[in-house]
């Protein structure tokens, strides 16, 4: 039986812009870079919302909806993602994108494909969630989040140049740094707190790093020294 590795793509890698609201030629580079595992692997996808998920949530909010609504229009954009990221995949992806009560119901045990695509379960999280839940549903105990960060680091490194890459902590120590325990839509975290709390329960272990870097993320699922953080408990 092969080993299930779950990665969520995160949105802003996904549909980086509104020009590009959906990176095509990512995409493609993605799949050839994860099929060099597929004699031992299978793929479980978790696609985040990007510019798509910015654009339908700002027309929500402009034409009067409210907070639920304006979360359900980006939680809808996650699953638009995760139907072009199987259309990207073609042939060597499950035949539909597992969305809402699929994801938390474990509705599909298992696949014959290399990758499963999954879109977003019901507001009030991220998809960091979902991922955690698609670990908890296939018993892996790790996951590779893809960002455009290169990992954790102690503050905004974009707001501080200086700021230092933490390569390993834990889970307690994690949420220090993120300073909150609430979720609101679209917040800049490696990691939302929802899904902390969920992932430091299951005992998983969450590796973050920069998804853009291929190579990068091949060594990470190779076991090998990589750049990026383990979050772990």
């Amino acid at each position: 039986m092969k080993e299930i590795v779950v990665l969520k793509i995160g949105g802003s890698i996904l549909s980086p812009s509104f020009d590009n609201i959906f990176d095509f030629s990512y995409a493609k580079q993605l799949k050839e870079s994860l099929l060099t595992f597929s004699e031992n692997n299978q793929f479980i996808l978790i696609t985040g919302g990007g510019h798509l998920a910015r654009k339908y949530m700002a027309l929500a909010k402009e034409n009067g909806a409210n907070e639920r609504e304006i979360d359900w229009a980006g939680t809808s954009s996650n699953n638009h993602n995760a139907v072009m990221l199987r259309v990207a995949f073609g042939n060597s992806a499950y035949d539909k994108a597992l969305t809402y009560d699929h994801i938390e119901n474990n509705s599909l045990k298992e696949f014959d494909e290399e990758f499963l695509m999954v879109g977003a379960n019901e507001p009030g999280h991220s998809g960091d969630y979902d991922t955690v839940v698609m670990a908890n549903n296939y018993n892996t105990d790790r996951i590779y989040i893809l960002k455009d960060v290169d990992g954790v680091y102690p503050v905004d490194p974009d707001n501080n140049p200086n700021a230092e890459l933490i390569k390993d902590v834990s889970w307690e120590d994690y949420k220090k740094i993120l300073g909150t325990d609430e979720f609101t839509p679209k917040m800049a975290v490696p990691f939302d707190p929802i899904a902390t709390e969920l992932a430091s329960k299951s005992n998983i272990k969450c590796i973050v790093l920069n998804g853009r870097k291929l190579d990068n993320l091949v060594k990470a699922i190779r076991g090998e020294e990589f750049i990026g953080t383990t979050i772990h408990t």
